[in-house]
């Protein structure tokens, strides 16, 4: 999940969009962003017992941000902190 933030600051912006809209989904799907998880987003790894937070997802969101003052990432940032603190 930190790779989109990198491609962020090299100026990558329809790349690092991209794969920080795939690791979205699986945390929407999932209601976290899993280590291992099915490229379909139909399954996590059986041996994945899961961990909220994910720093560097959050850190690529405001890195995109930064990058593009898209205020989608700042609703993504907002829906990933309603997460946390609800669990």
């Amino acid at each position: 999940a930190f790779w989109p933030g990198m491609q962020a600051l090299m100026g990558q912006e329809r790349e690092a969009a991209q794969l920080h809209a795939n690791f979205t989904a699986a945390w929407r799907v999932f209601g976290w962003l899993p280590e291992l998880f099915g490229l379909d987003l139909s399954k996590v790894a059986s041996e994945d017992p899961g961990y909220n937070l994910r720093p560097e997802h959050i850190e690529s969101t405001y890195m995109l941000h930064a990058l593009t003052r898209n205020p989608t990432y700042r609703a993504t940032a907002a829906r990933i902190q309603r997460t946390l603190a609800s669990t």
